[in-house]
């Protein structure tokens, strides 16, 4: 009835919220990583770093922001 039509409405949802790309002055602090995010194994290197691979887009690795900042997700790969 009407509580399944509002659980699937708020399930396909856009979220409240955007992300935007940080600047480029804002990223020029962190280290390129050639190899991108997922190269990178220490919290430390991570989030000090960035995606240095090419800035065509990455198929394959939708969640991935070449040129962008890394992240470290509690312990799992670092992504950007």
């Amino acid at each position: 009835g009407h509580a399944h039509a509002r659980e699937q409405e708020l399930a396909t949802a856009a979220p409240w919220w955007t992300a935007s790309r940080p600047t480029e002055d804002q990223l020029k602090c962190l280290k390129w990583y050639n190899g991108g995010c997922r190269a990178i194994r220490q919290k430390v290197g991570c989030l000090a770093g960035r995606d240095g691979r090419s800035l065509a887009p990455q198929t394959s690795q939708a969640n991935t922001l070449p040129g962008g900042p890394c992240v470290w997700c509690g312990g799992g790969l670092c992504s950007s």
